[in-house]
């Protein structure tokens, strides 16, 4: 079995401006040239549009974090990728017949897990409390539900140590 590809160094980007800050570009591997190694698709209870299913993905980005230092300012852009696949979010309508469906609650998932898991290796490494601090982003229509990021934001926040985390913006 070949190895994973590492999501880390493709798919996010860090300025070192104090303090460091990495921006994880969430979503997009599901839509680089080869992505059916991060997802699959299955029905939904209520066609007629699939979904995507981004346990893959989730495992990917886990796995890919853990060959990294942990990083205390993550950002995690949520913003669906361009793409020639008609793809929306599960909160919004359709845009065609044939359009996949992305679904926020997965995506809620995968950035409060990284993000626990991220405060959880940074509080092993340091023995004093530093601060963590954790943002979302989301591109501007979009379609995502507002109420579904400010939740994510408030989950985020409360993971955030010593800083004011859990800030929404858009790109």
């Amino acid at each position: 079995m070949s190895e994973p590809p590492d999501l880390f160094q493709q798919y996010s980007t860090t300025t070192l401006s104090p303090p460091p800050t990495t921006t994880l570009l969430l979503l997009h591997p599901l839509f680089s040239p080869s992505p059916s190694s991060f997802s699959s698709t299955h029905t939904p209870p209520t066609p007629p549009n699939p979904s995507i299913s981004l346990a893959p993905l989730s495992k990917a980005w886990r796995l890919s974090l853990l060959n990294h230092p942990p990083i205390p300012h993550l950002i995690f852009d949520i913003s669906l990728p361009n793409s020639t696949t008609s793809v929306y979010w599960d909160t919004a309508p359709a845009p065609t017949p044939d359009a996949v469906a992305v679904n926020l609650r997965e995506v809620i998932n995968i950035a409060v897990t990284i993000a626990t898991e991220t405060r959880m290796r940074l509080a092993k490494k340091e023995e004093e409390e530093g601060e963590v601090r954790f943002e979302v982003v989301c591109g501007v229509g979009d379609g995502v539900s507002g109420r579904g990021v400010r939740l994510l934001e408030r989950w985020l926040g409360g993971l955030s140590r010593g800083g004011e985390g859990g800030e929404v913006g858009d790109v």
